[in-house]
């Protein structure tokens, strides 16, 4: 019998502790796509309007709607920004705004039929967008490991100011109130509590987090690209790991996470991968799926029905 040291015995547990959950089989309805472009994100107003964006990074964007809650998709043929589109924002039935590469911020107001095209400076990738209200905007962006944004603006998209810079990546950003919002990145949360004027680092660090949820104003998670979920139940002063991500499992990466309240949530990534739990994380259930597909969106309409979206136009709905 071959002895194993005990820190590599300890380590192989913790992979195995890591990654093991028990299964979901929900019904899956795959819908044919209008695109082959890789759909970033996905936002509902509610149950049957909202709107998917993506596209081929330097050619043209995707901007899908749908009126029937993700069954058909609708494209919008008109080139905006001719790059692709990378998050989008649902405010009400009217007001959209989504946001992408080279530092562009599009807006409808009459639910998709026309848009406006805004310019940000510098001309960075613009992840996420978030509307704190009374026409104030803050958007995130930057490139990969070389730098990150913050971008304010007062009049609803029209002129945008930069707030602050960073040497990394930001990804995603999302405001409880409208003065406290976070902010999450390459190796990083951080958090604001004055509107976006400024921020400050959290605890947070292990992964380059790509996406944060906040069902509450104490409670928030975040995925990254190594597959870990973390927690906090204190407004961002702590983050605890609750799975761990691996570095030797790179098609364990998660990017996507959405909770309808500090209990329920779900997160999907690479591979087909969909996770959710129901006790506030601390077990997470993972779904069973046939297709491998990388999914970039999720959606959820309510308990045991969503919708994902991801790699060469892929929507899916599902039902547990």
């Amino acid at each position: 019998m071959v002895n194993l040291p005990k820190a590599l015995l300890g380590c192989l547990l913790w992979v195995l502790v890591s990654w093991g959950c028990t299964k979901i089989a929900p019904t899956w309805e795959t819908l044919t796509p209008v695109t082959d472009a890789r759909l970033w994100d996905v936002d509902f107003v509610d149950d049957q309007l909202g709107f998917a964006v993506g596209g081929l990074r330097y050619q043209d964007e995707t901007l899908l709607k749908t009126t029937d809650g993700g069954q058909t998709w609708t494209a919008i043929e008109d080139s905006l920004i001719g790059k692709v589109l990378f998050d989008v924002r649902c405010l009400n039935e009217n007001q959209v705004f989504a946001s992408g590469l080279d530092g562009k911020v599009i807006y409808s107001w009459n639910a998709g039929l026309e848009w406006n095209v805004y310019q940000l400076s510098p001309w960075a990738p613009i992840h996420a967008i978030e509307f704190l209200g009374q026409d104030k905007l803050i958007a995130v962006g930057g490139n990969g490991y070389d730098d990150g944004y913050i971008f304010q603006s007062n009049d609803f998209g029209q002129n945008w100011m930069l707030i602050d810079t960073f040497d990394y990546e930001l990804r995603d950003v999302q405001f409880t109130s409208e003065l406290v919002g976070y902010a999450c990145g390459y190796g990083t949360v951080l958090k604001t509590e004055d509107g976006g004027a400024s921020w400050d680092f959290t605890d947070a660090s292990g992964d380059f987090f790509v996406s944060l949820d906040f069902p509450s104003a104490e409670v928030g998670y975040a995925v990254g690209r190594t597959g870990q979920i973390i927690k906090t139940s204190d407004a961002g002063t702590t983050w605890t790991h609750q799975r761990n991500g691996s570095v030797f499992a790179p098609r364990k990466r998660l990017n996507a996470v959405h909770f309808l309240n500090e209990q329920l949530g779900y997160a999907a990534g690479d591979a087909g991968i969909v996770f959710k739990t129901t006790d506030g994380g601390d077990k997470w259930e993972k779904f069973e799926r046939p297709e491998k597909i990388d999914w970039y969106g999720v959606h959820i309409f309510e308990e045991g029905h969503g919708i994902l979206v991801g790699e060469g136009g892929q929507t899916s709905l599902f039902t547990e």
